[in-house]
């Protein structure tokens, strides 16, 4: 179980960089390694970084029911040999090019390559990149060699996150372009704090809420909980439990609980 903590403002701080942002503080630093592809992610900051610059197709709630996100609808044979996804019809990239069936197809594949260096090779070995077919602009079919009835779940996972047709392991890392609610801004894996900035044509109805982000790595319980005290930073994403008194009956602060951070599904 983690602890997250939430200042509520009560009080001010100025951001380094700009003072309509939501600081978010995380534990992890990914040093030189960390980058924005979902292919392979090598700490938490950086699975919650690309999380504000991609989607995937399927989300997933804290009790593991699917939630719709680029896909509106899917459905499968009686076998459950093959799966049709329905997408969005309204969402764009950052640089304002049509989200389509191609970018699922070209994702699933380059997580299916052995080459890449992918770390989602052996969790989605169920499906066939040959068996991962573009229908039409808006539909994309898995095809099995096999019955799997829990895919859509299955293929819900942290490295699933859509990137576009043709994207380079480069441009994913540094400069990528994504469909989700900020993009970043000059990402150096070197120079903090990270910015993202709210990306204006973003698809869900009234988001995101804050002009941008920026992220930083505290490490040190005792600067975490005086960079909350401060106002440096607005959120923690984890409160270590020999700071938990300083924050507990704070009125300033408030305290979330979160359930398990990792799942384990067995398919028999």
């Amino acid at each position: 179980m983690l602890a997250i903590a939430l200042c509520l403002g009560a009080i001010p701080g100025p951001s380094p960089l700009q003072a309509s942002c939501l600081r978010f503080a995380g534990v992890e630093a990914g040093g030189e390694l960390l980058n924005l592809d979902p292919i392979i992610q090598n700490a938490t900051q950086n699975s919650i970084m690309v999380g504000v610059v991609y989607n995937r197709l399927l989300d997933v709630d804290s009790n593991f029911e699917l939630i719709p996100e680029l896909a509106v609808s899917w459905e499968s044979n009686a076998e459950a040999t093959q799966w049709t996804f329905h997408l969005r019809d309204d969402v764009t990239w950052h640089d304002g090019s049509p989200f389509t069936a191609a970018d699922v197809a070209y994702t699933y594949r380059r997580l299916l390559d052995p080459t890449t260096g992918s770390e989602a090779v052996a969790t989605l070995a169920f499906l066939d990149p040959q068996g991962i077919v573009v229908v039409d602009a808006r539909t994309v079919r898995f095809d099995l060699e096999a019955p799997v009835v829990e895919l859509p779940l299955l293929i819900t996972t942290k490295n699933s996150w859509i990137v576009q047709d043709g994207a380079t392991a480069e441009q994913l890392r540094f400069t990528p372009i994504g469909t989700g609610p900020f993009t970043p801004v000059d990402f150096d894996p070197a120079q903090e704090p990270f910015l993202f900035e709210r990306n204006p044509t973003y698809w869900e109805d009234g988001l995101p809420l804050s002009d941008c982000i920026e992220f930083v790595a505290i490490q040190e319980a005792t600067t975490m909980v005086a960079a909350l005290f401060s106002g440096e930073v607005d959120i923690a994403q984890q409160v270590d439990f020999s700071i938990l008194p300083a924050l507990q009956h704070n009125p300033q602060f408030e305290l979330t609980v979160t359930g398990a951070a990792t799942s384990v599904v067995l398919r028999l």
